[in-house]
């Protein structure tokens, strides 16, 4: 088509920093559960060489809030941009360099979106 163009989008283009405390982390977290769209990412040899640095990295990468570092585990919580209602959560585990990622949000599709897009800057290629 002339005159066509793409433009692509990503995740982070309509993900905002939602402040929650770890509390209110978990009660969402136990609440997004009923939409079944928990999706799972997973980097063998992340680029992160902390659990702070994996929590600061994903939140300037995808424009999320850091909740809290527990132990190896970080929490990270954001909204969609037009839709505050709709929440999107991450769980991330370190093991090492690896990263195990669980995204929660109540639409599947965009649970994957998320979950590869924080893989890809965790290093994933």
């Amino acid at each position: 088509v002339a005159g066509a163009f793409h433009v692509p989008f990503s995740p982070s283009d309509f993900l905002r920093a939602l402040s929650l405390d770890t509390p209110t982390f978990g009660a969402n977290w136990g609440q997004l559960d009923q939409f079944k769209a928990e999706k799972v990412g997973r980097v063998a040899a992340s680029k992160w060489k902390s659990v702070s640095e994996f929590m600061d990295g994903l939140a300037g990468a995808l424009g999320l809030h850091p909740v809290q570092i527990i132990g190896q585990e970080a929490i990270l919580a954001g909204t969609v941009l037009g839709n505050p209602q709709t929440i999107c959560l991450v769980h991330g585990k370190m093991t090492g360099h690896a990263v195990d990622m669980l995204v929660r949000t109540t639409n599947a599709q965009f649970s994957q979106a998320v979950a590869t897009q924080a893989a890809t800057v965790s290093g994933h290629t």
